[in-house]
């Protein structure tokens, strides 16, 4: 059983964004004041559902019941509590009022919604007539209907929320085929007709996935699945999942090692675009889930919240999605296991609700800061009491790929493995995301040492709060980060 959270530890994360750990005082006379609108995207996977199935303690029998108005919209203003800024659609097919609904609790909490599967009265799929998957009803395959059929159902289907102020887009494809990729560029250009100015989502696979999954034949081929997702289909951003919490041959919690090299190949797929502006897009593990041998453990701690987040941000990430939010059965069609995540299987919050809550506040209170620089490169640092010798996650990158310094830096040392993501505003400043890169699980803090070169003073943005510090004569940078913390420090000349 999931133990809930207790109201002690509730304050205690609420109220943890004291700033500690710098030997450094604050000083006068330096700032930084380069800001942006730009919102980070913290996205739900598994909405708030119409009917709910509510489980016994054993998980072996069940009961439906319709969530009430007020059920609904407690759930909404949770994930603005949370920080959440996209709220997707549920497990399940809704109908055409759980979607308005829906539209209307995430515009009155300031959110915005994606919506998913719909029927209409012939029983036509608007997602598998998108994707060109399977015949209607009558028999007629998807892939015989003409532009012009499916751009009238398209408009059809969305007539009822498109000028809904909360209206955000849908939900097409989750870890499509390279095979599909043709189906789904003819489908973005029928939706932008339909619905110009919203959103198409499609979310990849991780490029370590199985080959038959990625729809290619070699391993000298699995590049091409994030190539040509760029070459053929123009959206605004590239979204991947990989789950990187595993549970070891021992029982211990480990990383998997290819969760860095998806990072580069699909931070390298983003800026492969000719416009340059397509936007990182990840999910990640909030919830307990078995796929084939693959055990993806429950993240138990803010520590490997933390590590998750503050690890993509120093790649440049720009936008996140909570794998899951309210939980999938706990056996789907395809045999996945599942456990829970900020939700249990009665609707009420865990504890893991309050360790996202946590960590996205975090991002939120730095994102104007944030989102006024431009990701250039990471530095990938081997910690000081590493014993191997090597990080199995930096063995994993391309050579070359990994900075291994910066014109900014002159030196550094790192008690535990460190990633430094290296930043460069439209005025030439330089920002860094500095992120103990350390197993989350084991649970120990960095000592981490970085002399910059022309700096006095630093902006740190740490767990929420800002801080002008001293760098003294030498421009050095001392701060012990917590498990799986990160910073983003501005050196100020």
């Amino acid at each position: 059983m999931k133990k809930f959270i207790s109201l002690i530890m509730m304050a205690l994360l609420t109220v943890s964004l004291l700033f500690t750990g710098c030997a450094s005082t604050s000083v006068e006379g330096y700032d930084y004041t380069g800001s942006t609108d730009k919102v980070f995207q913290f996205k739900t996977f598994v909405g708030v559902p119409e009917m709910m199935d509510i489980y016994n303690a054993n998980e072996t029998s069940y009961y439906t019941k319709e969530l009430t108005d007020e059920e609904v919209d407690a759930y909404y203003k949770d994930m603005k509590d949370a920080g959440f800024t996209v709220a997707t659609p549920p497990y399940t097919v809704c109908s055409k009022e759980h979607n308005l609904r829906m539209l209307d609790k995430a515009q009155k909490y300031g959110l915005k919604q994606l919506i998913g599967e719909m029927t209409n009265a012939d029983g036509i799929s608007m997602t598998n007539m998108l994707r060109g998957l399977g015949n209607d009803p009558k028999g007629k395959a998807y892939t015989e209907y003409t532009d012009a059929e499916i751009e009238a159902l398209l408009t059809e289907f969305l007539a009822p929320y498109i000028d809904h102020p909360a209206f955000y887009g849908v939900v097409l494809w989750d870890e499509p085929s390279i095979a599909y990729y043709d189906n789904i560029a003819r489908a973005k250009t029928i939706f932008d007709k339909v619905a110009p100015g919203k959103l198409l989502y499609v979310n990849l696979l991780p490029i370590s996935a199985s080959l038959d999954s990625l729809g290619v034949e070699t391993n000298a081929d699995r590049l091409k699945y994030a190539t040509e997702y760029i070459e053929k289909i123009d959206l605004p951003y590239v979204s991947y999942d990989r789950y990187p919490l595993i549970e070891g041959n021992e029982g211990q919690t480990t990383i998997g090692e290819d969760f860095l090299y998806n990072m580069q190949v699909y931070r390298q797929t983003a800026d492969s675009d000719p416009d340059g502006t397509r936007e990182l897009w990840t999910y990640l593990q909030s919830t307990e889930h078995t796929f084939g041998t693959t055990h993806f453990v429950e993240p138990d701690s803010i520590a490997e919240f933390r590590w998750q987040v503050y690890s993509f941000l120093a790649f440049g990430g720009t936008g996140i999605t909570w794998f899951t939010h309210f939980p999938p059965p706990p056996v789907d069609s395809s045999g996945t296991q599942f456990g829970v995540g900020p939700y249990d299987r009665k609707g009420r919050k865990t504890e893991i609700f309050y360790y996202i809550q946590q960590v996205q506040q975090e991002v939120h209170a730095f994102e104007k800061v944030y989102f006024n620089f431009d990701w250039e490169s990471v530095i990938t640092v081997m910690g000081e009491e590493n014993e191997d010798g090597f990080v199995p996650s930096y063995t994993y990158l391309d050579e070359g790929f990994a900075a291994e310094g910066h014109e900014r830096i002159r030196s550094y040392t790192c008690q535990q493995d460190t990633l430094i993501g290296c930043f460069k505003d439209a005025d030439g400043a330089d920002g860094f995301m500095i992120t103990n890169y350390a197993n989350p699980d084991s649970d120990k803090e960095s000592r981490t040492q970085i002399t910059f070169k022309n700096a006095k003073a630093a902006a740190v943005y740490r767990r929420g709060e800002k801080r002008i510090i001293s760098l003294g004569k030498d421009g050095k940078f001392d701060m012990t980060l917590l498990p799986g913390e990160g910073v983003f420090v501005i050196p100020l000349a």
